[in-house]
């Protein structure tokens, strides 16, 4: 995910998309990020619980 936070701000740098499309990619990535931080942090509790 990191490597995809740094291409979209290499993209908006460039000015290759508009700045309202890039933000709903950007807050997208944001999301899915978030979500896989959970799950890992999830599974990881429930691997110590055993």
């Amino acid at each position: 995910m990191r490597e995809t936070k740094t291409w979209l701000r290499l993209i908006r740098k460039a000015d290759l998309l508009p700045s309202r499309r890039l933000h709903a990619i950007t807050d997208e990535a944001d999301q899915l990020c978030a979500i896989l931080s959970k799950s890992v942090h999830t599974a990881k509790k429930k691997v110590r619980g055993r």
